[in-house]
């Protein structure tokens, strides 16, 4: 990656895009991996979002429950309909 300004540029230099991209990542591993009080925060915040997750997911599933309670009795009376009449 070059400035550009191409040879007009005050400062001439090339960055190298993976070189840089991994060193900055390197870097930025180094700096939240020494930040405790950012690590404990990140790890009570992911524990409160799994354990609110899952009631999510409870209700979802009785909704389904429900639902698919609901179209078994419509089949079961649609079933029952069909053998009635002429």
């Amino acid at each position: 990656m070059q400035c550009k300004n191409g040879d007009h540029c005050a400062r001439k230099s090339t960055v190298q895009r993976p070189k840089a991209v991994e060193a900055l990542c390197r870097q930025l591993m180094t700096l939240v991996s020494g930040d405790n009080d950012l690590v404990e925060q990140v790890i009570r915040k992911s524990k409160e979002l799994d354990a609110s997750a899952d009631h999510g997911i409870e209700d979802q599933i009785t909704r389904a429950r429900k639902q698919l309670v609901s179209l078994n009795n419509r089949v079961h009376d649609l079933f029952e309909m069909s053998g009635e009449g002429t």
